[in-house]
């Protein structure tokens, strides 16, 4: 146990390794050799070193200290509250939580906003990312996702949902019918299920419009596959040359406007309700006209109509 002790310090000392150029065109050369179509080993040697400096760097009590602060608003894991939720918890031991956040770097999320969650001493992005990423790859409103029905399943719940984009430069819709598999208990909220369906959604969709690899959603999760970059380039071509029709909402503008005279509701105060409201964190409205409206978020009025009436006529 001393001896192991030892070691631990003596690794967590060491000074981070650093490999001459030459050193690297050699290994490079040697590889291909015996893989001509191979990667070059000089990358991953790279990225290690590159690794070892950042754990250096991190690893300064100033710098340490930040990123501990960010614990439950940057980041978050599965030891920030004891399990009565009633008082905080310890947290992992800063070697993990440090690793963790580098690995969440490496796959481009960021340190805020919950972009990065620790679950099981392991890193796993949150819907945060994917929510940013497809704003950033697709454009704001041009990607959303429909759960429809719930239904009880072995350790969980399973949800039918509708995954639709289109690029910023398309007329037309792409849309996907998907199946997932969450963890939820008898007293998981339907917002929680929900999302978690969101988060699955988006994993499924980042890599199609992003070209990249497979992404980790949750721990012991048995029902994710893994989706191969050949096969998501195949996949692209297809919904490329075979894109749907753009689908048409069955709750319509034109219906909430009927809804809205038949209340005495005018329609500016909608408009305004509307633009100070959120739906999975975003304005229900960025417009200003009902015209602007979604067909998301027309489907999330379609389901609460009323509760959405009755909150207009209380508004002053």
């Amino acid at each position: 146990m001393v001896r192991k002790q030892k070691a631990m310090r003596a690794t967590k000392q060491a000074a981070p390794a650093v490999i001459s150029e030459h050193d690297l065109q050699q290994l490079d050369q040697l590889s291909r050799i015996l893989a001509p179509t191979g990667p070059d080993v000089s990358a991953a040697l790279q990225f290690s070193m590159t690794m070892q400096r950042l754990r250096a760097l991190m690893d300064q009590d100033n710098i340490k200290q930040a990123i501990m602060g960010l614990r439950g608003f940057g980041y978050r894991t599965d030891k920030d509250w004891d399990r009565d939720r009633k008082q905080p918890g310890k947290g992992y031991a800063y070697d993990i939580t440090r690793d963790c956040i580098i690995a969440g770097l490496t796959k481009g999320a960021a340190l805020i906003n919950v972009e990065i969650c620790i679950i099981n001493a392991r890193c796993y992005l949150g819907k945060a990312f994917f929510w940013r990423r497809l704003d950033e790859i697709l454009g704001l409103g041009n990607w959303y996702f429909v759960h429809d029905d719930f239904r009880d399943c072995p350790g969980g719940t399973e949800v039918s949902s509708k995954i639709r984009w289109q690029p910023e430069d398309a007329q037309t819709w792409n849309e996907k019918a998907f199946v997932c598999h969450v963890k939820s208990d008898p007293y998981s909220s339907l917002d929680q299920i929900k999302g978690k369906a969101d988060k699955r959604c988006g994993a499924w969709l980042l890599p199609i419009v992003a070209g990249g690899g497979y992404f980790p959603q949750e721990p012991d999760d048995d029902h994710t596959t893994k989706i191969h970059p050949t096969f998501m380039a195949e996949v692209a071509r297809g919904l490329a040359s075979e894109r749907p029709a753009k689908p048409e909402p069955d709750f319509t503008v034109a219906d909430l406007r009927i809804a809205l005279c038949d209340a005495d509701i005018k329609e500016e105060k909608a408009v305004a309700y509307l633009q100070t409201n959120t739906v999975h964190d975003k304005p229900m409205l960025t417009g200003d006209s009902l015209d602007d409206l979604t067909p998301q978020v027309l489907d999330v009025l379609a389901d609460r109509l009323d509760s959405f009436l009755v909150n207009l006529e209380r508004e002053e």
